[in-house]
Order: C-alpha cells, then sequence, then structure tokens
C-alpha cells in the first residue's frame, strides 16, 4: 500500500500513504495505534502536512485513487 494515492471523502483532497502497517505512539498524549499508515496530504487545506490513522479507518475515511492525479 505504500505510494499509493488516496482520496479523503469528507473533502476530496489527495494524499500518499508514506509509511504502511506500522507501530505508532502519539508522544504528546502517550495514546498509540497498533497498526498505522501515515499519509501526507499532496492538496487542500492540508497541504504538506502528515496525518497517521489506524488500518481499519482507511476504506471508511479514504478512496484508493486508480489513474492520474
Amino acid at each position: 500500500m505504500k505510494d499509493k494515492i488516496i482520496r479523503r471523502k469528507q473533502d476530496g483532497s489527495l494524499a500518499v500513504i508514506t509509511h504502511w502497517k506500522h507501530f505508532h505512539v502519539n508522544r504528546a498524549s502517550g495514546r498509540t495505534i497498533g497498526e498505522a499508515f501515515t499519509i501526507e496530504y499532496l492538496n487542500g487545506s492540508n497541504e504538506g502536512l502528515r496525518h497517521v490513522w489506524p488500518t481499519h479507518m482507511l476504506h471508511s475515511l479514504f478512496e484508493i485513487t486508480h489513474g492520474a492525479i
């Protein structure tokens, strides 16, 4: 799944998956995600920002794009 382009269903912004199925610890809160993926937004108001999501949320929040951006 790494390097796949995805579209956020909420606002249509595009992102690339930079890390797939990794363990994540939020240093500020101490919360952990046992199996996570990291994305970097390619456009929209969050362009350039990275965000970590649990892998089970992928298909409910995003859709995998097929073809050109």
